[in-house]
């Protein structure tokens, strides 16, 4: 089995969704000590702009009013402005602002996706640098499982350009196979982003996934396998987890496949990825296998 394993690449096109942006005006502030007026109006004009390019998908006007941590390099972060655009979000609103220093606002700020009622504020700062304000962008994860003890939850991510893509080889019939992931050399805490998106279709609750998985080198005596599998969505710079399995065996290539069933916590979903994270100790892993719709 030919298995492929890639560094950031991204390529697709994704549609143009244009809504209004809010004022600055609406927002509310908690903490106004020490600044001069200017300073708040201009930042959070800033801030409107970004989440304004953000919305409508505006690479320019992104790269404008933004610094973003999840790129390397300009290249690569306007083929992932393109690749991970938030094709799902309609609105957004910054529910409130505190002034942190003459240089740093920090905001809250609600997006709006219609599918996710509930959907958590996200924190983000307003930094002034030497060519003016910019948004400071950062990644999130946010816990949308509603079966994790941890739901709702917002954490620190990982960069996208830490994250590795792979090509799944995209079986193209999605009528049951939605599906394809293989990978190799995973380590603890290394994370695998499928390359491929597939739809997840309205009803669809459950998804199987079907494979194998081994240790391909051990470090130690003290090792253990691991292997976590995650649907989950890419939007801008946050990730969101809609259910998760981990495995903690091994099962060969030659043996009876692993079949697990991931709930998710909505459908539909567009744009889905499988997220691959190696959770075992002192040992790397490999396998492949299928993500499969529940009908």
């Amino acid at each position: 089995m030919k298995k492929i394993i890639q560094m950031f690449a991204v390529f697709s096109l994704v549609g143009l969704l244009m809504i209004s942006s809010v004022n600055a005006a609406q927002v509310n502030s908690t903490d106004s000590k020490g600044l001069g007026q200017a300073s708040p109006k201009t930042a959070l004009k800033v801030a409107n702009d970004y989440f304004t390019a953000y919305i409508s998908q505006d690479v320019e006007g992104q790269i404008a009013n933004a610094v973003d941590t999840n790129y390397l390099d300009e290249k690569s972060r306007r083929a992932g402005l393109v690749e991970f655009a938030d094709v799902n979000v309609t609105d957004y609103k910054i529910l409130s602002y505190k002034e942190v220093s003459d240089t740093q606002i920090d905001l809250s700020v609600q997006l709006v996706y219609p599918s996710i009622p509930n959907y958590p504020s996200l924190p983000f700062s307003v930094i002034k640098y030497e060519d003016g304000w910019k948004v400071l962008i950062k990644a999130y994860d946010v816990n949308l499982d509603t079966t994790s003890p941890d739901y709702g939850t917002i954490k620190a991510g990982l960069p996208l350009y830490k994250k590795v893509t792979f090509n799944q080889d995209l079986v193209q019939s999605r009528t049951v196979m939605l599906d394809y992931y293989a990978f190799s050399g995973l380590g603890q805490g290394t994370v695998l982003l499928g390359e491929d998106t597939f739809n997840i279709a309205s009803g669809n609750t459950t998804v199987t996934i079907n494979g194998w998985q081994t240790v391909d080198q051990i470090m130690t005596s003290a090792w253990s396998p691991g292997v976590k599998y995650a649907i989950v969505t890419v939007s801008g710079s946050t990730t969101n987890w809609f259910g998760q399995k981990t495995i903690n065996d091994i099962i060969s290539q030659n043996d009876v496949w692993y079949t697990e069933y991931i709930t998710l916590t909505q459908a539909p979903i567009s744009n889905a990825r499988i997220q691959i994270t190696g959770t075992g100790s002192y040992c790397t892993m490999e396998g492949a296998g299928n993500v499969y719709a529940i009908n």
